[in-house]
């Protein structure tokens, strides 16, 4: 049994039985029950799915928008990089053809000028390396210039930019497509003409390579006759030198033909022909007198270069004439042919003729001192007025040939001025 005895209103709710005498919390109503028994339960809509209800679609919205935006975006940048790749490319097939047609032109002129210079004669008894390196190297010109492609230019009309009003990106995308096929055909046509401007090139320069080696060897050819032929004479010698000068000289290659081919056979024949010649007059027995006439000849021509030729008639003129000849030329420093007949040789240490047989040969020298830029002056002096035969009359008599020989049985006596004015070619 407890002593413990309680009170009315003892222990007070919520003491803990401590003692210390605190109060403690109140005590919690008894839960209620929901819905009230009887009472069907009603369904609140909550906020947040309502939200979500909104949110959903306009997340959807704005990210097809995002998506539709992104894709017109880059269907513009691809559109407009498609339209300046379609303009390069056509320009680019435009330039590739262009420079393999102009290329093919210049490949078909070499070729037709090489093909004169494989049907020469001498050509084709020439049997050098250098020679058969052309005709292998023009023929492979040839092949190539037969296999070549005609290309044309293809009719490109590039779309206008975007600038010029909206479009929807698969109408852009469909044209993208459309120029980048198109792009690709532009692409692959200026690749071919490329190709085939390469190969060409490489024939034309080959065969431009074989053409300079020939020539120059035909150059070459010709310095060693002329140097083989000492004796020969200046109008075979220069004549050859120019041809020479022709064949070697690269800025004259369109001169480079079939023509220069047999030219220059026939200046080397030339020059062995007159070196014959020469060598043939050395043995004849008036070889001495007409040395001697040449001798004289030269000593006063003043350094003007003389070839002097022998022939029985000279101008229609032989036996019981004297009569010669004077070409003069300005080329190779200046120089002149002389033709003498055989009566002057004759005549030129007879006792009786001589002295107007060395008034001829005067005259004749007389005509070459033009050349001499101070005697050119008086030549063409009003007092002569560029007269050759008076003046070569005037010369004659100015170094003492006052006589029928020096031209005035021919040509009449000039003035004493023309004679005074001759007189300072000296």
């Amino acid at each position: 049994m407890s002593d413990q005895h309680t009170t009315a209103g003892w222990p007070p709710p919520g003491y803990d039985g401590t003692g210390d005498g605190v109060q403690a919390a109140p005590l919690q109503p008894p839960a209620q029950e929901w819905p009230p028994p009887g009472q069907a339960p009603t369904r609140r809509r909550s906020r947040g799915r309502l939200v979500a209800a909104i949110l959903i679609p306009t997340l959807a919205f704005l990210a097809l928008a995002a998506g539709f935006t992104t894709w017109s975006v880059l269907s513009i940048q691809r559109y407009s990089a498609d339209t300046a790749a379609l303009q390069e490319a056509a320009d680019d097939q435009r330039l590739a053809i262009a420079a393999n047609t102009a290329r093919l032109e210049d490949a078909r002129s070499l070729h037709l000028r090489l093909e004169g210079v494989t049907a020469a004669s001498a050509f084709g008894r020439d049997a050098s390396a250098e020679a058969e390196a052309l005709r292998t190297s023009s023929t492979d010109l040839e092949t190539t210039i037969t296999a070549s492609p005609e290309f044309s230019v293809t009719s490109v009309t590039v779309p206008p930019p975007v600038s010029d009003g909206w479009r929807p990106p698969w109408e852009l995308d469909a044209a993208s497509g459309s120029m980048e096929d198109q792009i690709d055909d532009l692409e692959g046509v200026a690749a071919e003409a490329g190709a085939n401007d390469d190969a060409v090139a490489a024939a034309v320069e080959a065969t431009s390579g074989a053409e300079t080696t020939y020539f120059g060897a035909l150059a070459a050819a010709g310095q060693a006759t002329i140097d083989a032929h000492p004796a020969t004479s200046y109008e075979a010698r220069f004549h050859l030198a120019d041809l020479i000068d022709q064949a070697s000289d690269a800025v004259l290659v369109a001169g480079r033909n079939g023509d220069l081919v047999d030219s220059m056979a026939a200046a080397e024949d030339a020059v062995a022909a007159a070196e014959a010649t020469e060598l043939a007059e050395r043995a004849d027995p008036a070889l001495a007198v007409r040395k001697e006439i040449e001798a004289y000849a030269n000593s006063i021509s003043r350094g003007v270069q003389l070839d002097i030729d022998w022939a029985p008639e000279v101008s229609g003129l032989g036996e019981g004439w004297f009569s010669g000849t004077a070409q003069y030329m300005y080329d190779h420093d200046g120089w002149a042919i002389i033709m003498l007949n055989y009566p002057i040789a004759e005549g030129w240490n007879d006792g009786y003729n001589d002295f107007d047989a060395k008034a001829v040969v005067t005259h004749e020298v007389g005509h070459t001192q033009v050349l001499r830029p101070e005697c050119e002056k008086i030549f063409r002096s009003p007092v002569f007025g560029g007269d050759d035969e008076m003046w070569a009359t005037a010369w004659a008599i100015a170094q003492g040939f006052d006589t029928d020989g020096s031209g005035i049985q021919a040509y009449g006596r000039p003035s004493d001025e023309q004679i005074a004015a001759a007189a300072q070619c000296n």
